[in-house]
């Protein structure tokens, strides 16, 4: 590409024979296919990604802010503060330290606007690299090839750069590419715009490098800790690209071409000669005045240098005097920069007042050619630096050159400010006196020789040019009476009199702001402390009397936030929607609404109808009214059926649901201990024999009961172990011929085996494995008791051989683990040695000699007194020796000794074989506490934890047993006979772990209510308990008015991953919707212990740090209300306690998949056996596919290569190697050590000898020797090995120098050329169906099954499905086709044997024994099903609890209630394939849950639904694709679904479909940290308000009248205050304040009052902290804030009464829709918006042929008035809250004056010898003299940086980006905080909207919301429910707001809305929508 481009440098078409305006098209239209997404863009990526920073797009943001003031001269300083303000804020949000390269391009040098923004360019590549540190790269252009080759070295993950220049500079043209060149687009070379340019620089860039993203600078925002913005990335494959890059680079030629030729022309008077200066600079006299830096810095010297320049080597200057005035401006420019502070230098440029006739012109002239001395000052300053770069030695690096040619000096920060320079040459040019002291005086001289010394240098080199005389007219430096025009026109004493800058009258200063005064219990709680003191209007004052004479409904937060339902204690029931047991056929609407036989709801919903009915008597007519009655009657009878049905659905649903789930068995003392006591049996203590006894009788009288039933109907269906046995032996050896070892064999003796607990069946189990074993082996091992090393077996055979081996060890490991070998176990002794002489001959079979004589030695071993033995039994030890050894030799055991060491060929065999199945040492301490197992001590902590009431945050990698712990904490709540009353929280972050834990409950504690509540399903919330919610839904509960009582009889609160904390999405104006703020909130309102539980915390230490100042905080309001437990032991639940555990139980083995399907013309073929291929390739399977597959022929597996990951170079740093990669890492290291020794010869090295000597003890059987007398080697001892490898080999590193690191690089290259490969780069085709099928294919093939594949996109996971299943149904076609008379035969003998069973169930019972009826039983289950599926051609696997019945009934009766029965998803189920995804039917994802856990499922296709906590064993994890959301923490969520503890002892993860630049960024990044989120928003103010004026006001119902209801009595009778605790640590203990410091607290405290005195003058509180108004409305959609703000805002302006004027009851569908579509414009405007960049807008032919508008029109105007006046108002009020803490602070807060990364102190001066700097001015200033001007023309602010005023704009901003990015310093403010609603970029540009919500409500489509909108399937599903959700919460808070006798227009069209809308997304996922969505991927 590079080269191809460069040939087209040299010819008028570039590369592909594109002509400009023809590659100008392409990149137009191709350019909208980028489709940018608005996301965070820091979050998917790790800590080894490069994020590449273009250095002119950073440039040209910054010049493009509207505060800038660029056209005067440039203001250098704003725009380099601008640079690194932004610079900080993508440094704050880079908590991963991620590496960033700034990079410039020569060519884009082109798009700056003018000559001072090309120098400002050559400083900031010199601050950056010189000043800031940051890594610096040049390029001549994007089309080289050096910026390729730098792409393919770095592998950049982002690539940060600008689309288009937002404005260029405000002033200047888009195209014009110098300042005044006249030049405008019209000619022909200018049809490459400047925007074109950039977008096709941003089309090169993303096609760049594979993996590479391209982000959008214009649109950036930062909120809270996160950096958002449009970023894209191509889609693989995709058909413009072919030619988008040759046009690019056209397009790139041509735009610099013709700004070469602008720039030519742009040059005007005082332009300097090029030829003459580059002859000066050569002159040893001009080198040596630049080397003379005067006082002023390096901004002096090159000043200077560039003023004498001019004025000895300018062309044609017009104006000679003229140059006089402007370098002595200058000069004064350069002292004023000095000395002036920089609020002194925030200058407006007045118009001059009614000049005298010809002063105007005259002044013109001069402004005119001051512009041409401006820019020629530019261009000759950059000529300097760029000849001063051209003479560095040869060999000088970038950064050197820099540092050696004006790089880091901070005065050149400061170059110019053209503001200043043009009123000090209107002074001048007027005679005003400057006034400066004896000292600047002097100053101003030496800077007078300096530019005539320069000069003079100059001038040498120019023949032709006059002596010059600059300067030989500033004798007085008091007065400079510098020429004027020579026009005649104007007299001096005229333009004296009348000056162009007349002083203006000096503007008032900003007076201070008060504050409304507001006598609230929790704002005084809040502010307390607070360091400053803010000034609050009296009671009495008018503003105060006027905010009071505010009155309106006083919200009591008494409903439901969007189904209207009440939530008054009388009218709590145990759910929502019960059962209704009465029959209301004949009932009218009275009747309902008064009977106390009906249920609440329907109480309630009747009466709603009644008031309904009334309002239309009263507009309609009772005609209408009793029309509508009847209707409504039916209404309900109907919905009370359908809620009888639902509830009867639900429970049997959920009992279903929880059978697939493991019980969990735990167990709580008989009797209760004291409260801070700790358990008897603790860890680390030895318990004594007959514990289990006591675990015994500590069974409730229901749990033994429950036992005894259980054993007694075992008994009676023959449903024991010995009776379980018999039939799998029946089934897998019909008629007692032992079969071959396959795989299904292996699966079901071993799936008995690992859950059988009776020693004697295990024993008869194993037996019969181990005669198999013994048989298959002989089989295909002939060279038997050599398989470890024998290689003269045919490598399939081979393969087979080992494995039959490791199952022999598995089996020999299994017996000593259950010691059931030992003569004192519990197993008959006939059995113990028949298993025992079994066991030693398999071992000695397979070549495991020294594990089969450990296995003789413990069968030898005698009891030493122990157990069973005791001391009678020694007595006659002596007489039984020899009975027993006579016993033994019969039995072929031979009594051997145990081994003293492990050889060598053992411990080799079981690192590299049986790593996987390596037993764990299980703790040997037993907990009376618990029954199934011994917990890990961890565990045992956190159970002591949970009984002494402490919190505890616990981070441990998944499947480590953080289940069992929350329900213990669960148990220890609910079965507490202290405390009848208390209720236990569970915290799950998604709806799919809400149903998981709920059944769990319900399966585990059957006799206690559990609730359930999340935003869709509410079930007995307030009578559980036990509650299962979402965040959201209990922070509803914490802040809710009415649930405070229940609130305090929380006990326990189980916050499952809580690193959801993390997570925050951008919503409206700037703010996140919630999500992980949330889970902040819950932790700061808790009252009560909690246990935070996480896998993936990034810093669990300061995280615990925080936790516990919050309960620190706790503590302290306890004490001094009172509360606190007066008992020390009590006091342990204000403890925290960090809880760590690290290791993770199953290991995991990374793969790339790489599929030859994706080879050109590569077809899959159709097998005909798929399942048959189960395992092949791993040895096992049927003999004939093993040959088949051995001949590695086209038709078999494998159809792709899974290759195995490096471990040392890739694995995530929390994991451990598996044993035989340390096993490879150890023959490595001896390879190359043996490798460096022989290479050496006799010069062999000390260092090399001493190694060796080292390395000769980590010999894996002298390691596991000398550390353990057994042979049979534990996962922990390996872990042990592996560290001491470890350890060695970094000592090779740090101590053996050169040599050592040589034998490093040696080891870890050894390993990379074995088995190992790096991950292979290949296109993502997951287009291709066939690719995905080739890996399940192959997965099969490697018994890597069941797994799960995860991709983020919902129409991805539905393709891979319906392709999987559409392969599997083509094959089976195809084997019906070829054997018809097969499958004839098959269904004759299916039909007689159903006739058999038919008479067997009808033969008379006493001719029929019991026998006869389970073989009737059986044949029963015989049949032919013609549709159904072939065994043959599923992936379904085994199911453990379910028969083939049940399983049909569940798809049948669950799956298909909402989907069609032909739909592939539902087919798929029936073939072992789901899908699970959040659009599915809640139905259809349950089922998947339960067949995957049941094993039918074994392929599931999911996006991250099943990423948190969900129980789905697996043994492979897939990533199908990359994504955007594929962050560091989802892949180790999602990667840790594999290899589950208790399921599989190995994990797979295979990567397919995604680059290797992803995969290493994956891999090698760190778990994430937990970040604060920003602690205020004004909804939570208002929440929190409105909770403490219930709580304490009595005329509000108070907690002590309302929330008792007269069921429950308070416990607590200071709960009052204890709410108002709790809500002042919610404010006064963020975690952000916590990563801020201290300082910040005090930040948050004035601004939790500004936002309280907000929403006094909103009218949603009173002084008092009443709500009122619409404050309902406020708090129940407080997640939308600031949009719900607005919206109230609308509602009290009346716009919205204007729109539904025409509203009237039963109005016409077409009468509603134009009101409805004003509405949803309106809404659209405020509610889940999607910001849609401008590229979108040029994609014309998509969007005319769609249905998709996709473009938000804009407001209807008066409604855009309202909004504009709601948006400037609070605007105004946050400006004020600003400039009162500024003014609060007085003299504690210094003047802003360092820039923020650098650390430049600015005003930089020179620094005189005796340490002091001397004053500018003289102190007998004249009113007529430069410092008065200064001082009238100075602009006066408080809240804005004085960085950011430097262009004369002061405390007005125009937004609320402005003013969040210009505040000054130590200010705390956020986007979020700020409640208005606008959508713009960094610069006030309005950024359109997306019309998707508007567009699917008009036709419906959701597919068109995709492909039109652009719009992913899941993202338009949750913000299309959340928008109805909205409009029913505008809804219900409208209707309980306004009389219900009264019809309001705007209630009316919100209820209206509501019910259309809530219809229309109903139709989401219906039918149709499925029927055309599988239409459109057929298609695809």
């Amino acid at each position: 590409m590079a080269s191809g481009a460069a040939d087209g440098e040299n010819g008028s078409s570039g590369e592909g024979g594109y002509g400009v305006p023809a590659a100008a098209a392409i990149v137009r239209s191709v350019f909208p296919s980028l489709r940018f997404k608005f996301s965070n863009l820091l979050e998917d990526l790790g800590v080894n990604d490069v994020i590449v920073l273009d250095g002119d797009s950073l440039l040209l943001e910054c010049l493009s802010s509207a505060r800038l003031d660029w056209r005067s001269g440039g203001a250098f300083l704003q725009v380099f503060a601008a640079i690194e303000y932004l610079l900080a804020g993508i440094n704050h949000a880079n908590a991963a330290q991620l590496r960033f390269v700034v990079v410039f391009f020569d060519c884009n040098a082109a798009v700056q606007p003018d000559a001072a923004a090309r120098l400002a360019r050559a400083l900031l590549v010199r601050w950056l690299s010189g000043r800031l540190g940051l890594e610096v790269q040049t390029f001549s252009s994007w089309w080289t090839a050096d910026w390729q080759e730098w792409l393919g070295r770095t592998l950049p993950a982002l690539f940060i750069l600008s689309d288009h220049p937002q404005a260029v500079v405000p002033g200047l043209a888009g195209d014009e590419l110098a300042a005044g060149n006249g030049h405008s687009a019209s000619e022909p070379a200018a049809a490459i715009t400047t925007q074109r340019f950039m977008q096709a620089f941003l089309l090169s860039s993303a096609q760049a490098q594979e993996g590479m993203q391209c982000a959008l600078l214009p649109a950036m925002r930062f909120s809270e800790q996160f950096v958002f913005a449009f970023r894209t990335m191509w889609r693989s494959g995709s058909v413009k690209q072919q030619s988008v890059v040759p046009a690019a680079c056209t397009v790139g030629q041509g735009f610099v071409e013709h700004a070469a030729v602008q720039q030519r022309d742009s040059n005007g008077a005082f332009t300097v000669d090029l030829a003459a200066l580059k002859a000066a600079l050569m002159r040893p006299s001009t080198l040596a005045a630049l080397n003379s830096v005067p006082p002023g810095g390096l901004r002096a010297a090159l000043g200077a240098a560039a003023c004498g320049a001019i004025a000895s080597l300018a062309m044609g200057a017009e104006e000679p005097h003229l140059l006089d005035l402007f370098i002595g401006s200058w000069s004064v420019h350069e002292l004023c920069c000095r000395h002036l502070q920089l609020p002194e230098r925030a200058l407006q440029l007045r118009e001059p007042p009614a000049p005298v006739p010809g002063a105007a012109a005259a002044w013109r002239v001069v402004e005119h050619h001051l512009q041409q001395f401006v820019h020629a000052l530019h261009s000759t300053a950059l000529l300097l630096l760029e000849a001063a770069d051209a003479g560095a030695p040869a060999g000088t690096t970038a950064s050197e050159c820099a540092e050696s040619c004006f790089a880091v000096d901070a005065s050149l920060v400061d170059w110019l400010d053209g503001r200043l320079l043009h009123l000090i040459v209107g002074s001048m040019w007027q005679g005003l006196d400057l006034g400066f002291s004896a000292a600047a005086q002097r100053e101003l001289a030496e800077l007078q020789e300096s530019i005539q010394r320069f000069a003079g240098a100059f001038q040498a080199c120019n023949r032709q040019a006059a002596e010059p005389q600059i300067l030989s007219r500033w004798r007085q430096l008091g007065m400079l009476p510098l020429s004027r025009p020579a026009t005649g026109a104007v007299s001096s004493q005229q333009v004296s009199k009348e000056r162009a800058f007349a002083p203006a009258s000096a503007p008032a200063h900003v007076q201070p702001v008060a504050l409304l005064p507001m006598r609230n219990a929790l704002v005084d709680g809040v502010m307390e402390g607070a360091c400053t003191e803010l000034t609050v209007y009296d009671p009495d004052s008018p503003e105060a009397q006027a905010a009071a004479g505010n009155s309106s409904t006083t919200f009591l937060g008494n409903f439901h936030y969007h189904t209207g339902a009440p939530l008054a204690p009388s009218d709590l029931v145990p759910a929502e929607r019960e059962a209704v047991k009465i029959d209301l056929k004949g009932m009218s609407l009275e009747d309902m609404a008064l009977s106390p036989d009906c249920s609440p709801y329907i109480r309630r919903r009747a009466a709603k109808m009644l008031d309904n009915v009334k309002v239309l008597e009263k507009i309609a007519g009772p005609r209408l009214a009793d029309e509508r009655r009847s209707a409504w009657e039916t209404e309900l009878r109907s919905k009370t059926r359908n809620i009888n049905r639902e509830v009867q659905m639900y429970y049997r649903h959920q009992t279903t649901y929880a059978k697939s789930l493991d019980p969990t068995k735990f167990m709580r003392p008989s009797a209760p201990q004291a409260s801070g006591s700790r358990a008897k049996n603790k860890a680390g203590k030895q318990d004594v024999p007959g514990k289990k006894k006591e675990a015994k009788a500590a069974l409730s009288n229901a749990d033994k009961i429950r036992e005894a039933n259980t054993k007694n109907m075992a008994k009676k269906t023959g449903n024991t172990a010995q009776a379980k046995w018999d039939a799998i032996k029946k089934q897998l050896a019909p008629r007692g011929i032992e079969p071959a070892w396959t795989i299904p064999v292996a699966q079901q003796v071993d799936a008995f085996m690992a859950a059988n607990a009776a020693p004697d069946v295990y024993v008869e189990a194993a037996t019969w494995k181990l005669s198999v074993l013994i048989a298959s082996y002989r089989r295909v091992s002939p060279a038997a008791g050599s398989a470890a090393s024998s290689s003269t077996v045919p490598h399939t055979d081979h393969q087979h051989a080992d494995r039959l081996a490791v199952a022999v060890w598995h089996t020999a490991a299994g017996l000593l683990q259950r010691k059931v070998l030992s003569p004192d176990g519990a197993v008959s002794e006939d059995k113990r040695l028949a298993v025992a002489a079994d066991c030693q001959k398999a071992l000695q079979l397979v070549g495991l000699a020294d594990c089969a004589a450990h296995v003789a030695a413990v069968a030898d071993l005698q009891s030493k007194g122990n157990g069973k033995k005791g001391k009678k039994e020694k007595k006659g030890k002596e007489k039984k020796d020899k009975d027993k050894e006579q016993e033994k030799e019969k039995k072929g055991i031979s009594a051997k000794a145990a081994p003293s060491t492990t050889s060598t060929e053992d411990a080799r065999f079981q690192l590299k074989h049986c790593g996987h199945l390596l037993p764990r040492d299980a703790p040997a301490t037993s907990d009376p506490r618990v029954a199934s197992f011994n917990p890990d001590p961890w565990q045992r902590t956190v159970l002591d934890a949970i009984d002494e009431g402490a919190s505890a945050l616990i981070v441990a990698p998944t499947s480590s047993g953080k289940t069992f712990i929350s329900q213990y904490c669960i148990s220890s709540v609910v079965r507490n006979p202290d405390d009848k009353e208390g209720i236990a929280v569970f915290v799950a972050p998604t709806k799919a772990l809400v149903n998981q834990v709920a059944a769990q409950v319900y399966k585990d504690i059957e006799d206690v209510i559990c609730g359930i509540f999340t935003k869709d399903f509410r079930s007995n919330v307030e009578t559980c308990r036990i509650l299962v919610t979402v965040p959201a839904c209990l922070e509803l509960l914490l802040l809710g008015p009415t649930s405070q009582f229940w609130v305090d009889r929380i006990r326990y609160v189980i916050l499952d991953e809580v690193h959801c904390m993390r997570e925050v999405n951008l919503g409206e104006g700037g703010s996140r919707d919630g999500s992980g703020s949330t889970w902040e909130h819950i932790l700061l309102l808790l009252r009560c212990p909690f246990l935070a539980l996480s896998a993936t915390i990034g810093n669990p230490g300061q995280f615990c740090n925080w936790l516990q100042s919050v309960k620190k905080k706790q503590e302290e309001q306890d004490v001094e209300a009172g509360r606190a437990p007066t008992r020390a032991a009590n006091r342990q639940r204000y403890d925290v306690r960090l809880i760590q555990h690290t290791v993770r139980y199953s290991d995991l083995r990374l793969h790339t998949y790489q599929p030859t399907t994706l080879e050109e013309g590569f077809q899959l073929p159709n097998l005909e056996q798929v399942k048959s291929w189960e395992g092949v390739a791993v040895g096992s399977g049927p003999a004939h596919l093993q040959r088949a597959a051995a001949a590695n022929g086209a038709a078999v597996p494998p159809f792709g290569s899974l290759r195995r990951m490096h471990p040392l170079a890739g694995f995530p740093p929390e994991l451990n190697l598996e044993p035989a990669d340390v096993l490879d890492l150890h023959d490595a290291m001896c390879s190359a050590l043996e490798a460096a020794i022989k290479g050496s010869g006799e010069e062999t090295s000390s260092w090399s000898k001493q190694a060796a000597a080292s390395l000769k003890p980590l010999e894996p059987g002298t390691f596991f020797g000398a550390r353990s007398s057994s042979p049979f080697i534990t996962r922990d001892l390996v872990r042990v090995y592996e560290s001491a490898l470890k350890e060695e080999l970094h000592g090779w590193s740090s101590k053996g120098g050169k040599e050592g690191q040589k034998l490093v690089s040696a080891t870890l290259a050894a390993i990379a050329a074995g088995s190992y490969q790096t991950p292979a780069e290949h296109s993502p085709r997951l287009q291709d169906g066939a690719a995905f099928v080739a890996l399940l294919l192959d997965l099969l093939a490697q018994d890597m099954l069941p797994t799960i594949a995860f991709n983020f996109e919902r129409s991805t996971c539905e393709y891979l499905v319906e392709e999987a299943v559409r392969y599997l149904q083509v094959c089976e076609a195809q084997e019906r086709e070829r054997n018809v008379r097969k499958y004839a035969a098959r269904r004759k003998a299916a039909e007689a044997a159903a006739k058999a069973a038919k008479a067997a169930r009808d033969a008379k019972p006493s001719k029929r024994g019991e026998d006869d009826e389970r073989e009737g039983e059986g044949l029963a289950d015989v049949g032919w099903d013609e549709d159904a599926v072939l065994p043959e051609f599923s992936l379904a696997g085994r199911a453990a609890h379910l028969d083939p019945s049940e399983i049909e009934d569940l798809i049948s009766s669950n799956a298909e209630r909402d989907m069609h029965r032909d739909d592939p998803l539902v087919q798929g189920l029936r073939r072992g394939i789901g899908v699970h995804h959040g659009g599915l039917p809640k139905t259809y994802r349950q089922v998947v849950e339960i067949l995957f856990r049941a094993g039918h499922l074994r392929v599931v296709v999911a996006t991250g639904t099943l990423a948190f906590g969900i129980h789905m064993p697996c043994r492979t994890v897939v990533f199908a694709g990359d994504h955007l959301f594929l962050s560091s923490l989802q892949f180790r969520q999602m990667m840790g679904r594999a290899g589950r503890r208790g399921f599989d002892p190995l994990g797979n993860v295979v990567f397919f479909g995604i680059g290797k630049r992803k995969i290493c960024s994956l891999m090698v990044s760190a778990v994430p940290s937990l970040l604060g989120h920003f602690p205020i928003t004004v909804s939570l103010i208002m929440r929190a308000l409105a909770l403490s004026y219930s709580v304490d006001c009595k005329d509000a119902g108070g907690i002590t009248d309302s929330m008792t209801g007269g069921r429950l009595k308070p416990v607590n009778a200071d709960l009052p205050l204890a709410v108002r605790d709790s809500l002042i640590r919610l404010f006064q203990r963020p975690y952000y304040a916590a990563e801020q410091g201290p300082a910040v607290l005090q930040k948050v405290q004035h601004l939790f009052r500004f936002s309280a005195e907000y929403l006094i003058r909103a009218g949603a509180v009173d002084m008092q902290g009443r709500p009122m108004g619409l404050s309902g409305m406020l708090c129940h959609l407080h997640w939308t804030d600031p949009a719900n703000l607005a919206l109230a805002s609308l509602l009290n302006s009346g716009v919205l009464h204007k729109i539904c004027r025409k509203c009237k009851p039963e109005m016409a569908d077409d009468a509603f829709a134009p009101i409805a579509e004003q509405l949803l414009v309106i809404l659209s405007h405020l509610f889940q918006r999607l910001p849609l960049h401008s590229s979108r807008l040029m994609d014309n032919e998509h969007i005319r042929t769609s249905p998709s508008k996709v473009v938000l029109e804009p407001l209807p105007p008066a409604v855009q008035g309202a909004m504009d006046s709601h948006n400037s108002a609070t605007l105004q009020l946050f400006v004020d809250y600003v400039r009162c803490y500024v003014g609060s602070l007085g003299a504690q807060l210094t003047e802003e004056q360092v820039l923020p990364l650098s650390g430049a102190v600015l005003p930089v001066g020179p620094a005189p010898a005796d340490g002091s700097h001397a004053a500018l001015w003289s102190g007998t200033g004249t009113t007529t003299s430069l410092k008065q001007l200064l001082d009238t023309q100075r602009v006066h602010f408080q809240v804005c940086s004085p960085f950011a005023c430097l262009s004369g704009k002061g405390d007005e901003f125009g937004s609320v980006d402005e003013l969040v990015l210009n505040v000054r310093s130590g200010i705390l403010l956020d986007i979020a905080a700020v409640p208005t609603v606008t959508m713009t970029d960094r610069h006030g540009q309005a950024v359109p909207l997306n019309r998707f919500i508007l567009d699917f409500f008009k036709h419906g489509q959701k597919e068109e919301l995709q492909e039109a909108n652009g719009v992913r399937e899941s993202e338009a599903w949750q913000d299309l429910n959340s928008f109805k959700d909205i409009i029913r919460s505008v809804s219900a808070a409208l209707d309980h707001l306004l009389p219900a006798e009264e019809f309001d227009t705007v209630q009316y069209a919100f209820s209206r809305l509501g019910k259309d809308f809530s219809s229309k997304f109903a139709r989401f996922n219906g039918p149709q929508q499925t029927q055309r969505h599988g239409v459109l991927r057929a298609a695809r």
